[in-house]
C-alpha cells in the first residue's frame, strides 16, 4: 500500500491499495464528502479493498483525494480526477479501468463521461481566468459504479433547501455554473463522450442523507439516452456505510468475474 502525488498539492495523492503490473482490470475509487469535508478521504475505501483482496479478485485498487472546498471550487475538483486519471495512464500504463464513486464521488464519475465540455464550461464560469489544460484521457471504461451520488444539483437543492444549498454555494460560483456541471440538468448533454461497457447504480435504502429521488431521477435520465444499466436499491446501512458494505464488494467482485467470463 503506498500513496503517490499525482500534483503538488499535498491532496492530489492516488492511495495504491493493490497493483500487480500483471493486473488488466483497475478499481479506482472516489470519495464523497460534500466537495468540501477532509473526514472524506480514500481511506473510506480502506475496507472495501481489503475485502477484494481478501476474495483474491485480481484488481489493482486505487483511491483518488482531490482538492476540496473552499480551497478550490469547481470544476477544479473535477480536473484533479482527470489529472489522476492521466497519471495512472502516463506512470502506472493503466488504460482500462472501472470507477466507483461515492455521493459528490459519483457525481464526479458522471461529470468523467463528458469532462471536457464540464471542465469547459465550468472555467468559463469563474471571475478570474486561469490557464488550464484539458487531458486527452486515452482510457477504456469498463464499469462504472454510481453509490448514493448527487446527480442533479439543482434539483438537490430543491429538494432540501438551505442545508444543502450552503454547501452547494460553497463548492461553486454561481447556480448557472451547477447547473453546467451535472448532465441530468441541461439538455444540451444528449450523449456521453466515454461510453462505459456496464452502469451499475446503487442506493442504500437506509441512507439518512440522500432520498431515493437523486438516483430514481439519474435512471430516468439514463432510460432517456437510452443507456442500459442496472440498479441495487437494498438496506445497506446508512450514507458513511454503504461504501463499507460487504455487499457492495461482492458486487463489485461479481461484476469483475463477469467481465472476465
Amino acid at each position: 500500500m503506498t500513496e503517490v502525488a499525482y500534483g503538488v498539492h499535498p491532496l492530489q495523492k492516488l492511495k495504491v491499495f493493490h497493483h500487480s503490473p500483471e493486473n488488466t482490470h483497475t478499481l479506482l475509487l472516489i470519495h464523497g464528502g460534500a466537495w468540501n469535508d477532509p473526514g472524506n478521504t480514500y481511506n473510506d475505501f480502506m475496507q472495501m479493498a481489503d475485502s477484494l483482496m481478501s476474495k483474491r479478485v485480481l484488481v489493482n485498487v486505487i483511491g483518488i483525494n482531490y482538492r476540496l472546498t473552499p480551497e478550490i471550487v469547481h470544476p477544479f475538483h473535477l480536473q484533479d480526477l482527470v489529472d489522476g486519471i492521466e497519471f495512472l495512464a502516463r506512470e502506472y500504463n493503466i488504460f482500462r479501468i472501472l470507477v466507483l464513486g461515492h455521493s459528490v464521488g459519483a457525481t464526479m464519475a458522471l461529470q468523467l463521461l463528458n469532462y471536457k465540455q464540464i471542465l469547459e464550461a465550468g472555467y468559463e464560469h469563474l471571475q478570474e481566468k486561469v490557464d488550464f489544460s484539458i487531458p486527452n484521457l486515452k482510457i477504456e471504461l469498463d464499469t462504472i459504479f454510481f453509490v448514493d451520488g448527487i446527480y442533479d444539483i439543482a434539483d438537490l437543492v430543491a429538494e432540501y433547501g438551505p442545508p444543502y444549498q450552503a454547501f452547494v454555494d460553497r463548492a461553486f460560483v454561481s447556480r448557472k455554473q451547477y447547473a453546467e456541471a451535472v448532465q441530468p440538468s441541461r439538455a444540451k448533454f444528449t450523449s456521453f463522450d466515454f461510453s462505459p461497457k456496464k452502469i451499475i447504480v446503487v442506493q442504500s435504502l437506509q441512507d439518512e442523507l440522500l432520498s431515493l429521488r437523486q438516483t430514481h431521477k439519474f435512471m430516468a435520465f439514463l432510460q432517456l439516452l437510452g443507456v442500459p444499466y442496472s440498479s441495487h436499491e437494498e438496506p445497506w446501512g446508512a450514507h458513511e456505510e454503504v461504501y463499507r458494505r460487504e455487499e457492495l464488494a461482492d458486487l463489485v467482485s461479481e461484476t469483475l468475474k463477469q467481465i472476465d467470463a
